[in-house]
């Protein structure tokens, strides 16, 4: 507004006027853009999408109706028998609705409190689901040293190697000495 005023002065120049106007041009149309994103920040319009055309292939399944946070999951066409059918558990056995009603994993977590993520059906999270049982059969096993295997300098072979070349010097040593002394 004050540089409209000042465009409106009789003691202005053309070349004040000009730049004057383009200055409150500038305001006005960067206040109006930053007006309509506040407004699409604060949600004020809601989003309408119309999907005309879907193929659903043998074996797929896709979700018949109106989309909303409060009806995901509960009506599903099965393509096999195409009939309409309720559909179950979500993921990890969790029940359908609501998800900030799913069970919480509860593990210590590095701050000293509970975990708050979704758990499974183990009870923990995906991050927390607990310490693995480790290989139990041989082949797991073996597969289990190669793959920690670093550099082999401690493994048996190595010690024994290095036991044997100790026990060669020190015989060596002792022949020297034998020699050495007659």
């Amino acid at each position: 507004m004050e540089c409209m005023g000042r465009a409106a002065s009789r003691e202005q120049t053309d070349l004040g006027v000009e730049v004057n106007i383009n200055r409150a041009t500038k305001l006005m149309r960067t206040f109006a853009n930053q007006t309509e994103a506040l407004g699409r920040y604060r949600g004020k319009g809601e989003q309408k999408m119309t999907v005309e055309h879907v193929h659903v292939y043998q074996g797929g399944q896709a979700i018949v109706g109106q989309v909303s946070q409060k009806n995901i999951g509960q009506i599903v066409m099965n393509t096999n028998n195409r009939k309409l059918e309720r559909s179950g558990c979500l993921k990890n056995g969790n029940p359908p609705g609501d998800p900030n009603r799913a069970p919480r994993c509860g593990a210590k977590t590095w701050l000293g409190k509970k975990c708050r993520a979704p758990a499974m059906r183990n009870g923990r999270c995906r991050m927390h689901g607990g310490k693995s049982t480790g290989p139990r059969t041989p082949e797991g096993l073996a597969r289990s040293r190669r793959a920690n295997w670093k550099h082999g300098l401690y493994s048996a072979e190595a010690k024994a190697e290095r036991r044997s070349l100790r026990q060669l010097l020190k015989d060596s040593g002792d022949l020297l000495r034998r020699f050495g002394s007659l």
